[in-house]
Parts: structure tokens; sequence; C-alpha cells
């Protein structure tokens, strides 16, 4: 038992170490990593939601791209490992689409680094205030964004796979 534990001891301190070095970095949403980042994204959300998921006709990108957006991707040995955009909502309100980090690089805190640096990025762009919305089995990421200081709100859009509607003001970034 103890060379078990031991074992999923040193797993995790891998899986640690591994993150913090791992680089947070806004490309265009276009970009070849950023478009594999996505796919996977959908291809989660398919396996988890009853009934699939259907990603429709796609974003536009020149909402996820400055001066009012951004799209980010962390990547491990070039390989995508999570993302996340901003896109401008209205006067002052950005929210955060995309959110993703991949399975087995969930608990080392990368989504939540990634969740700071695209609020800081909303904040950069002169947003005050952030919003998001997500589906009730993502369970993590609700728990993930109360953690971050957000409250839940009323709808403010037509998502049909939403069910959770969040917003956080936003301070000078940390």
């Amino acid at each position: 038992r103890q060379r078990e534990r031991l074992g999923e001891a040193l797993a995790t301190a891998d899986l640690l170490v591994r993150a913090a070095t791992v680089h947070l970095e806004q490309v265009d949403p276009t970009d070849p990593d950023a478009r594999t980042a996505v796919q996977r994204y959908f291809d989660e959300l398919d396996r988890r939601f009853d009934g699939g998921f259907d990603p429709g006709t796609g974003d536009d990108p020149g909402l996820y791209r400055p001066p009012h957006g951004t799209f980010v991707v962390a990547r491990s040995d070039g390989d995508p490992v999570a993302c996340g955009a901003v896109q401008p909502l209205g006067e002052g309100v950005a929210e955060i689409k995309r959110m993703w980090v991949r399975d087995d690089w969930r608990g080392a805190g990368l989504g939540a680094r990634m969740l700071r640096r695209l609020e800081d990025d909303a904040h950069a762009a002169g947003h005050t205030v952030v919003r998001l919305d997500t589906n009730s089995v993502l369970t993590d990421a609700i728990a993930m964004y109360e953690r971050s200081g957000y409250h839940r709100i009323d709808r403010y859009n037509d998502n049909p796979y939403a069910q959770a509607w969040f917003e956080k003001p936003l301070t000078a970034p940390r």
C-alpha cells in the first residue's frame, strides 16, 4: 500500500512540476494549436453531455482577437493541453469562452492559471466585468469558478447547453 501511495505522490509531484513550467501563450484563434485544443474541448463536451454536443457553425474568430478579445493556449512539449478565450459582450463586459484543460492535467492548478490569465487579458482590454456560462455536469469547473470569486447570475445568453451563469468584477492584474 505504501508503494502505491508513493507512486501516486510521485505522479502528482511530476504533474505539478510540469504544470508550473507550462507557458500560457496568446495565439490567433485560427492557429493550428488553438483549433486542436478547441476540437478536443468539443469532443469532451460531446462525451460528457447527455445527448452529446453540437458546436454549430463555429465562432467568429475576430471576437477572440485583440484589442477586445484574446485566445490563449497552454502547451506541454508542443502539445496543447489547455485553452481559453475572451470575447467582448458589451460596454465593459467580456465573456470567457472555450475554457478547457486536458483530463490528465486537471488537479495541477492549470485551470486556475488559465482563468486568471483570461481575466487579466479582459481587464487589460478595458473590461470591468467578466461573465461565463457552463453546464451542470462540469462540476469541477463550477467549483473552480466559485473559488475564484464568481457569483451566479441570471441567464444572459441563449446558449442551449448552458445551465449556470456566472459573473465577476475585474480588478487590476495580479
